[in-house]
Parts: C-alpha cells; sequence; structure tokens
C-alpha cells in the first residue's frame, strides 16, 4: 500500500489501480472502502498505516489457519481430498509439537489403538511440552451406576495404559 503514500494510486481510488496489490475479486469492494475513508477526511498516510496493520493481522492470522489440522472420518464430502484417517492421525501424532486434542465417540482397544495411538505416546515421552486432552464418552455400565466419575475416570485411565 506504499502505492497510496507515494501517489502510484490517487484518491478517489479506482479499482483498476488496485489490480498489483489486491485480489481481483476484491478490488472493486477494497476501492470503495479506500474511497469511503478518503471522503471522511482520512490521509492517504493514514489509510497506508492502517492497511499495513490490516495485512499483518491477516498474516498471523493465515499463520495460524495453518498450524491447525483437522481430521474427520466418515462419509466423503463432495469436494474435499480424502486420506486414510489412521495414516494422517499417526503422521500428525509423531510431529506434534504444542497440543493435541482429541475427541471422539469411542476409541478402539487393543492392537488396532496400539498402533494408531503409539507416535503420540513416542511424542509425548520425548517432549514434555507436549499438552494431549481427550474427549471421549467414557461409557458407564448400564444398571451399575454406583462408580462415582472419579472412580470411572480412573478405571479408563488404567486401561487405556494397559490396553492402548
Amino acid at each position: 500500500m506504499d502505492a497510496i503514500a507515494h501517489n502510484r494510486i490517487r484518491l478517489p481510488c479506482h479499482p483498476s489501480a488496485l489490480a498489483n496489490v489486491v485480489p481481483n475479486v476484491l478490488m472493486t469492494e477494497v476501492a470503495s472502502a479506500i474511497n469511503r475513508l478518503s471522503e471522511q477526511g482520512m490521509q492517504g498516510q493514514h489509510l497506508v498505516y492502517m492497511l499495513k496493520l490490516l495485512a499483518e493481522e491477516r498474516g498471523r492470522s493465515q499463520q495460524k489457519r495453518n498450524d491447525i489440522d483437522l481430521v474427520w472420518t466418515g462419509e466423503e464430502v463432495l469436494g474435499t481430498e480424502s486420506r486414510d484417517t489412521r495414516v494422517v492421525v499417526r503422521e500428525l501424532f509423531s510431529s506434534a509439537e504444542k497440543n493435541v486434542l482429541i475427541s471422539s465417540y469411542a476409541l478402539d482397544t487393543g492392537e488396532k489403538a496400539k498402533v494408531l495411538f503409539q507416535p503420540l505416546a513416542q511424542r509425548m515421552s520425548e517432549s514434555s511440552d507436549l499438552q494431549v486432552r481427550l474427549f471421549i464418552n467414557i461409557k458407564r455400565p448400564y444398571g451399575k451406576n454406583l462408580k462415582s466419575e472419579a472412580a470411572l475416570l480412573r478405571e479408563f485411565s488404567e486401561l487405556f495404559r494397559r490396553r492402548i
């Protein structure tokens, strides 16, 4: 947006003047906003400052979005690329650095689960900074509601460590 500061883009701004600095689909909207702010008294140097701040924020926001991987299972959705969930999850677990959040209604136990969670267990051993949170349904056996939630969580935790 130095183009505004150096008078390469004149005010009022025409959308085509933004061709080298704004995506085509946004040129009209951005030019209109620049013109409204100019009409309200905002000077070129103020517009430049505001637009630089906005660009910096967008860059940080995009970086945060790039740092998040969402993995889901289920039916194929038109227009999405699919990979084997097990392969993707193992890759994500083996490269986890800060946080892992797992949300599931049910977890497999036994060999399948051991193979799936082994990379995460390895990363947890390697990095004390890695935080792992599980949000899962812990089934309370029907008719056996006598145990406290703490007891159920303790039993699940022990089962998870033994079998998974």
